[in-house]
């Protein structure tokens, strides 16, 4: 076992440790814990020998922290003040600590939007039959399944069959104290022709606490003709490790969009997967990243079309400014089963100052009936578009912001969802004006 892999196994991510925290839980939600914890110890750290291990953690001591199960909720947060766009969180998270408040229209049409915990206590079989779904993303990845086995909100959000649920449902997470350690998963399942849109916002602005760290784990398991539009948001303060791994599980003529966005915290790794394995399945792995200072985001994106007839695209956009760096280390994979396959990933970058972006792109294609293709671009803040701009009257740091926060927007629409978007963007405009300071 490596110096890394050692590194997360803390005092307080030990077997007996989860046997405390779970031990009034049913056995099947015991077992499923101990199975991801297991899965932790014996998995190495990247699974897969094509890309280089990038993200170092050398300056990141897990052991120093407190994990969430220990200090509990040290604020008290008005729920408006967290409202984005108009749009009130159904579920606030302060350092682990759920407040659900129910949003009537899931409640409505029959649906849970919550802790795995309260599900249980409601309907304790359907809880199991949502948890075995997810069972897909066992093994994904060595640090989601941590989070799987010591998540302390594993929140489940379910759609009945053909159910249509209106409005977005907004889930806000915080650690207001200092020295955190948080463990988190989130279960998606969505039933036949059921649709929904999904929005995940960490983090309460800027703080000078000390180092945190946030590990979470996202199955997403949609079946025949469902639709999801997620989008997430990490806005981190600059001290905080940020550890994120997500598996999407796309049945056929489903379509499920994510946009992760990456803005804060001081080291991201953050692992995704999509398996199309329906016909006619499409999946949309969309990233934003905008970086400052010494800022590190680490990313990896695998698609892969089992099932024929599939659409699959990854597109990240990313700014970093001054000595923050990015990776995205992207893969297409189509096996002999991926027939007519619709595959395209691209990578796009721009610096200002001393910023680095690294693009890794790559196919692995064992079917000749396939469209696939991939581009990679990075390139410095073009100061003739700058010169334009400003030769227009608008002054010179109201330029710097429309191009920067506009080189986002051809990832943003991809989503075609004004509330998604406005999010995305009202988090963007947040971090162009804490990049001035």
């Amino acid at each position: 076992m490596s110096k890394l892999e050692k590194m997360f196994e803390t005092s307080y991510t030990r077997p007996e440790v989860l046997q405390e925290l779970f031990k009034d839980a049913p056995s099947w939600e015991k077992e499923r814990r101990t199975k991801a914890y297991q899965n932790f110890l014996e998995l190495p750290i990247d699974q897969d020998t094509l890309f280089y291990k990038y993200t170092n953690f050398k300056d990141f001591n897990p052991e120093g922290l407190t994990p969430v199960w220990e200090t509990g909720s040290t604020s008290q947060v008005d729920l408006n003040s967290l409202s984005i766009e108009d749009i009130q969180p159904s579920l606030v998270e302060d350092s682990g600590k759920v407040v659900n408040h129910a949003h009537k229209e899931i409640e409505e049409k029959g649906g849970f939007f919550g802790p795995l915990s309260e599900l249980i206590q409601k309907d304790e079989d359907l809880a199991r039959k949502i948890v075995q779904k997810a069972n897909v993303s066992d093994r994904f990845d060595k640090l989601g399944e941590l989070a799987k086995a010591f998540s302390t909100s594993t929140i489940i959000l379910y759609v009945p069959r053909r159910v249509v649920i209106e409005e977005p449902l907004m889930r806000r997470i915080i650690l207001s104290g200092d020295k955190d350690g948080g463990f988190s998963e989130l279960i998606v399942y969505l039933e036949e022709e059921a649709s929904a849109r999904y929005i995940e916002y960490y983090g309460q602005g800027r703080s000078n606490v000390e180092n945190q760290m946030y590990v979470t784990s996202q199955t997403i398991v949609l079946d025949d003709n469902a639709q999801l539009k997620m989008v997430s948001v990490q806005d981190w303060n600059d001290h905080l490790v940020h550890i994120g791994a997500k598996y999407g599980h796309i049945g056929p003529y489903a379509k499920l969009f994510t946009l992760q966005q990456f803005q804060g915290s001081n080291i991201s790794r953050f692992n995704s997967g999509m398996k199309l394995v329906g016909q006619g399945s499409e999946g949309y792995d969309l990233f934003n990243s905008f970086g400052n200072h010494k800022q590190r985001f680490d990313f990896k994106s695998e698609l892969e079309h089992i099932a024929r007839d599939t659409i699959g695209q990854t597109h990240s956009r990313t700014v970093m400014m001054n000595k923050a760096e990015s990776i995205l280390r992207g893969l297409i994979h189509i096996p002999k089963s991926g027939i007519n396959a619709d595959s395209y990933l691209t990578s796009n970058g721009l610096t200002i100052g001393k910023g680095k972006v690294i693009a890794v792109p790559a196919l692995k294609i064992d079917q000749n009936e396939v469209m696939a293709a991939h581009a990679a671009s990075v390139e410095p803040l073009n100061l003739d578009k700058l010169f334009y701009i400003t030769s227009r009257g608008i002054p010179l740091e109201e330029a710097k912001e429309l191009m920067v926060k506009g080189y986002f927007a051809p990832v943003t629409r991809i989503l075609k969802d004004e509330k998604l978007e406005a999010v995305a963007n009202f988090a963007l405009s947040k971090k162009w004006e804490e990049s001035k300071e």
